[in-house]
């Protein structure tokens, strides 16, 4: 995965962790924020309840191949931050973990849209009150 398209600094984990919305799944928790790029930008942390330290990175090795594959199909430009939380999803087969963040996309897109709505009708409201 190329650099541009990693979340790399803490600021960025806590900037969408503190703005961004939360979506639990099974064995996942996705942090998502819209991006004003074009780009798409990802994270995963891979906690010490899954597994060891080869677990871990085996886990994230996989998430960053399978959004290498499938960034032209994520729907909506934004940062994301994938939690892996339980032993269970360090086990996934490849299409297991298709379906899942497929999932979490789609809970994400729909969030994204209604925080987006509720931003612009509260910058019109600013707006018409100063």
């Amino acid at each position: 995965m190329k650099r541009d398209n990693r979340l790399r600094r803490s600021n960025d984990f806590r900037a969408l962790y503190r703005d961004g919305v939360k979506v639990r799944l099974q064995g996942l928790v996705v942090y998502g924020r819209p991006f004003v790029s074009e780009t798409h930008r990802m994270g995963v942390v891979a906690s010490r309840k899954i597994g060891s330290a080869v677990v871990r990175n085996r886990f994230k090795r996989r998430m960053r191949t399978f959004f290498e594959l499938f960034r032209e199909k994520v729907p909506i430009p934004c940062d994301a931050v994938w939690i892996a939380t339980q032993p269970q999803a360090a086990r996934w087969s490849f299409a297991e973990l298709q379906v899942r963040v497929r999932e979490g996309f789609e809970k994400l897109r729909k969030l994204l849209g209604e925080d987006i709505r509720k931003r612009v009708r509260l910058e019109a409201v600013s707006k018409q009150a100063g």
